[in-house]
């Protein structure tokens, strides 16, 4: 009813359905039975395995890359035979396992690194890919979010988790989507274009001038050269000072320490 009748969602796509293999190589029964149940309505299905390198996938993470991909090809099988043509998203957030602790380590570089991999393997197969690069157990975001975000995803999973993806932050949210933008940025590269260059403006001004008053100073200001922060400014213009120098009480943000 909020989306229309049956003919509007095979059209328009106005939502998607999950699957979660269960890592390593199983189908999960009860959510794949709910999902055949909708077959003919040609509702694009996510392909979510959740392998953990070292607890349900290998020790490797190369390996852990291989897990979720023959769970995502054995689904894509699966519902190409029960509904020929239905969309497919190739989405694995597979991760790292702590091995202090044997549960989710979703801070540590390798999970980056499988995200790239996982998206390197969506376009081979020619399916969008959603990769996970938030969610992570540390308390200030990391790496990962740039590392995928090179690899080309067309979207990211994740944002405003925390503690492996077992809490819903909206605060972290805020800073997730901040340091989203700024690694949109990072992915677009820099722009070459002979209008980039400003070699007249650099004439103009001369030895020993400044640009700040000229007008392709303020037009560049209001374009993708600069990436404002839509928090003021507050996360990244703060300098040391803006850092509590005691650092977080019971050790480093990814060891479990939180801030006051």
């Amino acid at each position: 009813m909020v989306f229309g009748d049956l003919g509007t969602i095979r059209q328009r796509h106005p939502l998607s359905f999950v699957l979660c293999p269960q890592s390593p190589l199983m189908i999960d029964e009860h959510y794949t039975d709910a999902y055949l149940a909708l077959a003919g309505n040609n509702i694009p299905v996510g392909v979510m395995p959740m392998a953990l390198m070292g607890a349900t996938a290998p020790a490797s993470l190369i390996g852990t890359v291989l897990v979720s991909n023959c769970e995502i090809l054995a689904m894509l099988c699966l519902l190409q035979v029960a509904e020929p043509g239905v969309p497919v998203i190739y989405a694995p957030v597979s991760a790292l396992m702590d091995p202090r602790t044997g549960i989710l380590s979703g801070g540590r570089p390798g999970r980056g690194l499988i995200a790239a991999a996982a998206c390197e393997m969506a376009r081979y197969y020619g399916l969008p890919a959603i990769v996970s690069a938030m969610g992570t157990n540390c308390h200030e975001p990391g790496m990962n979010t740039l590392t995928a975000m090179l690899s080309g995803p067309d979207l990211l999973e994740g944002a405003g988790l925390l503690s492996g993806g077992m809490i819903l932050s909206l605060e972290q949210m805020l800073i997730d989507a901040e340091v989203f933008h700024f690694c949109r940025q990072v992915r677009r590269g820099l722009d070459c274009g002979t209008d980039k260059l400003l070699v007249e403006t650099i004439e103009t001004v001369g030895p020993g001038g400044h640009f700040i008053e000229e007008l392709s100073t303020l037009e560049a200001l209001r374009s993708t050269e600069w990436t404002m922060s839509d928090l003021g400014g507050a996360l990244f213009s703060g300098g040391v000072a803006g850092y509590r120098p005691a650092g977080p009480p019971g050790g480093s943000p990814c060891q479990g320490g939180t801030y006051p």
